[in-house]
């Protein structure tokens, strides 16, 4: 399933849950959600190294945009078992999150008991078959030269120029072009 830019920033509130649609997740519960769908990250709160909930929601769906792990994070949030405890309501839901999809050729559709993506656009119902191996973006052939001298830039900044580690962290994430929670993870290995 893929998406367009402008759908990716409405559908993190949808998943936020920072409409009225939708329940509201904390950071640990959109962690979990992800790690459910090929994710490997830690929330680890108060120590002021974590994205805020719509930048870390932003930054993984920019990353599994055309993969089937969109699809399947977008359907555990309309599954009715989702909604059982919840004060909102899962009709308004699929009507807000169809009312974005459906300019990216999508709709969520009830079958049977449960709401299903599907394609609205007759190309896009051919199933891709999936990789076998590990998914997500090929390798950077220079990543482990790159996660060396992270380690190196790190130090320099926090004990030769004096910066919070948290200002340092910034600082690598756009020299190196990750997000600031991948310089973190690479840091603590």
């Amino acid at each position: 399933m893929k998406i367009s830019p402008k759908s990716i920033s409405l559908i993190t509130r949808f998943i936020t849950g920072d409409i009225e649609q939708t329940p509201h997740l904390t950071g640990l519960q959109l962690v979990e959600l992800f790690n459910e769908h090929g994710s490997d990250d830690v929330y680890e709160y108060g120590k002021g190294t974590f994205p805020s909930r719509w930048m870390y929601v932003e930054q993984k769906l920019e990353i599994i945009n055309g993969s089937d792990n969109l699809k399947a994070v977008l359907e555990d949030l309309i599954d009715d078992r989702f909604y059982l405890d919840k004060d909102e309501d899962l009709e308004t839901a699929v009507k807000y999150l169809n009312d974005i999809i459906k300019f990216d050729g999508y709709q969520a559709e009830r079958l049977e008991f449960i709401y299903k993506i599907i394609s609205i656009r007759s190309d896009q119902n051919i199933k891709t078959p999936k990789p076998k191996g590990k998914g997500g973006r090929p390798r950077d052939p220079k990543q482990e030269e790159k996660k060396k001298s992270l380690s190196k830039d790190y130090y320099k900044l926090t004990q030769e120029k004096g910066y919070k580690s948290s200002k340092a962290i910034k600082i690598l994430a756009e020299k190196y072009e990750w997000a600031e929670s991948t310089v973190e993870t690479y840091l603590k290995k």
